[in-house]
């Protein structure tokens, strides 16, 4: 995973040969020049720095420069151009003369650049981890989804109402009572996570909402009774769902390149997902896109307790999570709390996107959670603004979920035999790459179980090609998402030292080596896309 490092001397740290490293803070081009002197491998330099150097001291493929004060920017430049190498190890060095000289600007500009190595971590651990389940829960549900109204219905319909939004931390069981009590003045949006918390509590959520397409987040909505209840899902959604959850389901897009290839089929649903990592975004997404005016947090803490306290079977505390995974964070208040890198990043992103709305007025509900930098009150010490239409003891509730009740009814158009048509074009598309790329991984086999691919030169030619071919086929991109495979991720910086050795045997057999694998973990994609097109439509 990726690690961090930020040494007092920028002139000793040592480097892995594929290591990127980002230099924070140079005044002028002999730091530059001197970090670059230590590069002696295949490593990338990112420089960071809040005002332009004079001059661009290193000219390089493998030098990239970003300046500006603002850490939203080099986030997005780092998320966008350098992605693929903060996945390996990051090694931060900081040009403590320059930094002095305007500490709270890099300040902001580090917190931005350790919260962008997170989420490329977090961001390519999920695909990784789940794109396949990703492409084939989309393929499957995709004949499902063209009657199904959208989020887009939703929104504004909480204008006047406060939101709580109920998350699995170890906070969420002592509030219970609270949620109890407040639920009939509030709008509840309750995570996949906590749904069997709120039957037994008798706490009836206005929302449920699901993110990730796992079989296990259909088991955590599979025992739900309340046929009132919607459910806002995504076409990745585990496919049980779509049969077998009671209430109303609602979709949200995830705006993927394969549900815009159906996009000229099937209707526009609206999305609520702007950086919405795991389910506790999408339900604040949720909240801001209802028109809430106040959002209450309860069991959205992003850290560890002692014991296991939390919700589910993924209950995770100081207990039962590896010690080196763990890491302490000292937070504004003094308190030091126990989390992990990947709530951290949680965290950030939430921190971020509430910023973007301040309009809306957030409250964290536990004085232990990770900072939000929002204030923390309990949920008896709010201003609750009841409706204007009741007194907000129920009323005013009941005549809400007749609205949304209204709203949802209505199937959205859907023209079955076009639908049918563009899947039946999708799936002669998957069968033709799929023959393609089995004939170029059959090649590419033979060719590395060889010694000294020079003398195949001819084959090689062939083969790059047919790769060529493959490469320029309108197919890939709409599977490229959902076809990441972790060792390539992590080794992208190697690929790019393989293209830049001498030609020659050497060149040629790690080139090959390397293309293997990936036309290997495509052909896997390919199949899967297959299986799922070829099973009858429903």
């Amino acid at each position: 995973m990726v690690r961090a490092v930020m040494p007092e001397c920028p002139l000793t740290f040592a480097l892995g040969p594929h290591d990127v490293v980002l230099c924070l803070g140079p005044a002028d081009g002999e730091v530059v020049q001197a970090v670059w002197a230590r590069c002696t491998g295949e490593q990338t330099l990112l420089v960071c720095a809040v005002a332009h150097c004079l001059e661009l001291p290193i000219e390089s493929a493998r030098v990239h420069y970003f300046f500006g004060p603002d850490p939203a920017l080099v986030q997005h430049w780092l998320l966008t151009h350098a992605a693929l190498y903060l996945t390996v190890r990051a090694v931060l060095v900081k040009d403590e003369a320059a930094i002095r000289a305007a500490p709270a600007a890099y300040a902001r500009l580090e917190a931005g650049i350790l919260e962008a190595i997170r989420l490329a971590d977090v961001n390519a651990i999920t695909l990784c981890s789940l794109g396949r389940a990703t492409l084939h829960n989309v393929l499957t549900n995709l004949p499902r989804l063209g009657p199904l109204p959208g989020v887009h219905r939703l929104a504004g319909l909480g204008r006047g109402y406060p939101a709580i939004v109920l998350g699995g931390g170890p906070s969420l069981r002592p509030q219970i009572p609270d949620v109890q009590v407040r639920q009939q003045q509030a709008l509840v949006i309750a995570t996949d996570t906590v749904a069997q918390v709120c039957q037994a509590a008798d706490i009836a959520p206005d929302l449920l909402c699901t993110l990730d397409p796992q079989p296990i987040n259909a088991q955590k909505l599979g025992g739900w009774r309340d046929a009132q209840t919607p459910l806002v899902l995504t076409p990745h959604a585990p496919p049980a769902l779509f049969t077998t959850f009671p209430g109303p389901l609602v979709l949200s897009d995830i705006g993927s390149p394969l549900t815009t290839f159906f996009g000229a089929v099937l209707p526009a649903k609206g999305h609520v997902l702007a950086q919405a990592p795991s389910v506790v975004h999408l339900a604040v997404n949720l909240a801001v896109h209802l028109g809430c005016a106040e959002i209450w947090l309860v069991g959205v803490d992003f850290c560890l307790p002692e014991t296991p306290q939390g919700v589910g079977p993924l209950e995770l505390s100081l207990e039962n999570v590896e010690s080196s995974r763990i890491v302490y964070e000292r937070q504004p208040d003094g308190r030091t709390v126990a989390t992990l890198p990947t709530f951290q990043t949680f965290r950030d992103v939430l921190r971020r996107t509430l910023a973007q709305h301040p309009q809306v007025r957030v409250f964290q509900t536990s004085a232990q959670a990770l900072d939000l930098g929002v204030p923390v009150r309990g949920l008896w010490q709010g201003a609750w603004r009841a409706p204007s239409d009741g007194p907000g003891q129920g009323l005013a509730k009941v005549q809400w979920q007749q609205v949304v009740a209204r709203v949802l009814a209505a199937p959205d158009p859907f023209a079955p035999v076009a639908f049918a048509t563009r899947r039946g074009q999708l799936q002669q598309m998957v069968r033709q790459t799929w023959r393609q790329t089995r004939r170029l991984t059959a090649r590419l086999d033979w060719l590395t179980s060889h010694q000294g691919a020079a003398r195949f030169e001819t084959t090689l030619l062939q083969v790059e090609r047919a790769v060529a071919q493959l490469e320029a086929d309108p197919l890939l991109p709409l599977l490229a998402p959902h076809a990441q495979h972790l060792d390539l991720y992590l080794a992208a910086p190697e690929q790019a030292a393989i293209d830049r050795l001498p030609a020659g045997d050497e060149r040629l057999q790690r080139r090959l080596e390397r293309a293997l694998p990936y036309y290997q973990g495509l052909l896997e994609v390919l199949e899967t896309a297959r299986a799922a097109l070829d099973a009858p439509a429903n």
